[in-house]
């Protein structure tokens, strides 16, 4: 099928009005493992107590409170992520815990390339260089992770703070060019009771808001430090922050994540501090395949061309930072097949939704009417399931598909 053609959602950053004595120079990811947007879910009334600073931050912020994530499952949306391509887009094994191999280019390569510091901390071990993801992180520090075999029963966000900032408050690492990503994994479940902080509830939901603001306090001291920077750094810095995928509580029958693409599973927050651009809330559906094209425009490095090996599959958001009147795209989100999940698509054009749930059978969602996902339309509007099936084969069309190799 056709590709369809990039609709570009800028102006240029050429005509941002940046301050240019003040070019951007520094950028800080951080990463939320499991903290969704879904319905009810974090950055909703019901939830806003348990995260004060990710608000301040919004406040701070263009914010796109209908943002996806690529997939709904860590080992196959933080390669993406960083490539700026779909999973089957990405060279890489079959494995459950995905090895990206080295002939992807990373965000971290392409700065490193531009004379940027790259380091972070993560406590992962999914996050060792052995998977691929921290090529050209140097320093990359793995140090908070839990040993003992309990790897999901125990917090680590704050040894993982810890790291972020000592590496954050070094000036031979933080005055010329640099990008930080921290990856906050404590939301992940299994969860650690944390006392000392408010109760939300009973339940495993209740025990999941707690880690989040565990987390959200990580998040804070970061902040902190960022603010504490000299002006000559501080207004040189983008702060990011994203997530992986989210989580289910019993929608759709289900917990966990990482096998289905209900939107409870697949809705992040996405928000992006920029010094000079006015904060402000986007709510056109957005793709984080989006975020690495935008992050290289705003950082003047430029993207490679179209044809080229590592071409990006997303287009630069800088119309929704200023706020220009920026048309929607196709939002395309995939998990490939795995050791312990089947083949699931999802396209999302406007407020329509169509997920194809294996091979061939496919279910229709109206997310504006039915945000819960609940009243399959796939038998009862064949017009929008032909429609939605051709939005989803001309995405797919225009994709490098290449297979995943044998471990």
């Amino acid at each position: 099928a056709a590709r369809l053609p990039p609709q570009p959602v800028l102006p240029s950053a050429a005509t941002m009005k940046l301050t240019p004595a003040h070019p951007l120079t520094r950028v800080v990811l951080l990463v939320l493992d499991g903290v969704g947007t879904g319905p009810g879910d974090a950055f909703d009334a019901v939830h806003l107590a348990r995260t004060p600073n990710l608000d301040r931050l919004a406040a701070q912020s263009v914010v796109w409170r209908n943002a996806y994530a690529i997939s709904s499952y860590t080992g196959r949306a933080i390669g993406p992520l960083f490539t700026g391509r779909y999973p089957t887009e990405c060279p890489r094994d079959g494995a459950h815990f995905t090895r990206y191999l080295p002939s992807n280019v990373f965000l971290a390569e392409r700065l490193r390339d531009r004379g940027y510091q790259c380091f972070g901390a993560a406590s992962h071990f999914y996050f060792r260089p052995s998977y691929g993801l921290a090529q050209a992180m140097d320093p990359w520090d793995l140090s908070a992770e839990p040993s003992g075999g309990t790897q999901e029963t125990q917090a680590a966000d704050h040894r993982v703070a810890d790291r972020a900032l000592a590496m954050l408050r070094d000036p031979q690492r933080t005055s010329g060019r640099f990008f930080l990503w921290t990856h906050f994994f404590d939301p992940h479940k299994q969860y650690v009771d944390h006392p000392e902080l408010p109760l939300f509830g009973r339940g495993e939901r209740a025990r999941y808001d707690r880690e989040v603001m565990f987390t959200d306090v990580q998040v804070g001291r970061l902040l902190d430090a960022l603010d504490a920077l000299p002006p000559a750094v501080r207004d040189r810095t983008m702060v990011l922050v994203t997530a992986d995928h989210g989580e289910a509580f019993g929608e759709h029958g289900m917990a966990w994540h990482g096998v289905e693409l209900w939107d409870e599973l697949v809705r992040v927050p996405m928000l992006l501090r920029v010094p000079g651009i006015t904060p402000r809330t986007v709510t056109v559906r957005r793709s984080q395949i989006d975020l690495m094209p935008t992050l290289l425009e705003l950082l003047r490095i430029p993207a490679p061309a179209p044809d080229a090996a590592d071409a990006l599959s997303g287009v630069s958001l800088s119309g929704d930072l200023l706020g220009a009147e920026a048309p929607a795209r196709p939002v395309y989100i995939e998990l490939p097949e795995g050791p312990f999940n089947s083949l699931r698509r999802s396209v999302i054009d406007g407020d329509w939704k169509l997920t194809e749930r294996g091979v061939g059978r496919f279910e229709l969602y109206n997310l504006a009417n039915d945000p819960g996902e609940r009243t399959n339309l796939a038998a009862t509007d064949p017009e929008s399931l032909r429609r939605l099936r051709d939005v989803m084969e001309s995405v797919r069309g225009g994709l490098h598909v290449v297979r995943a190799v044998e471990r």
